[in-house]
Order: C-alpha cells, then sequence, then structure tokens
C-alpha cells in the first residue's frame, strides 16, 4: 500500500509541477499585455495569476517536503496497510481522489492558456 500512496504522491507532485509552469507562462503573457494595454482587466489577471501561482507553489513544497522526507510532525499520517482479504478502499484506495483538485487545475489552466494564446 505504501507503494501506491508513493506513486499518487508523486503523480500530485508533477500535476502541480506541471501547474506551476503554465501559471508562470500564463503570469509572463499578462504582464506583457499589461505594458502594453495598462488596463485593469489585465492588471486583475496579473493578480489572479500571482496568487494561484502563490497558492500552488506552496502546495508544491508541502507535497516535495512530504515525498522527500515523510510526513511533517502532525501532519497527515500514511494510508493503513492492506491486510489480507481487505478491499482496495478499505486499505486506502480513495487515496486517488487527491489528484481530482490537481487534475481539475490542470485542464482549467490548459483552457485558460488556450483562450489567452488566441
Amino acid at each position: 500500500m505504501a507503494n501506491l500512496f508513493d506513486t499518487v504522491t508523486s503523480i500530485d507532485l508533477v500535476l502541480s509541477v506541471a501547474n506551476l509552469a503554465i501559471l508562470v507562462y500564463l503570469l509572463a503573457i499578462y504582464v506583457r499585455l499589461y505594458r502594453q494595454m495598462r488596463q485593469k482587466f489585465t492588471l486583475a489577471f496579473i493578480i489572479f495569476a500571482g496568487l494561484l501561482l502563490f497558492q500552488t507553489a506552496a502546495g508544491t513544497a508541502f507535497l516535495a517536503g512530504h515525498f522527500l522526507h515523510g510526513a511533517p510532525p502532525g501532519g497527515p499520517m500514511p494510508p493503513p496497510p492492506m491486510e489480507p482479504g481487505s478491499s482496495f478502499v478499505d486499505a486506502g484506495g480513495l487515496v486517488f481522489l487527491r489528484l481530482i483538485p490537481q487534475a481539475l487545475e490542470l485542464v482549467a489552466l490548459l483552457i485558460l492558456l488556450w483562450i489567452t494564446r488566441e
């Protein structure tokens, strides 16, 4: 079961880094546009992308620290071991649900990037 937990954490970390890369790219686009047009609307996108970048960076740092050094004191507990005869869900198989927010954020950012580049 620990391998499943590590795999999900690795996937979560990759999704977070992809989100960070897209956010940095979007932020650069919005800053360039703001310098050209000086509109409040573009400034709002800079603030939005900056705050989302900060939130994602904080989460990624936590994930990287958790993955490299284990859970911090008082942090999340590792999943329970899988015992013979127990089901996948009983053993913490729902850990995959952790990936949903990062995956949805990635899809949303890709759509925003697509619209921004047109």
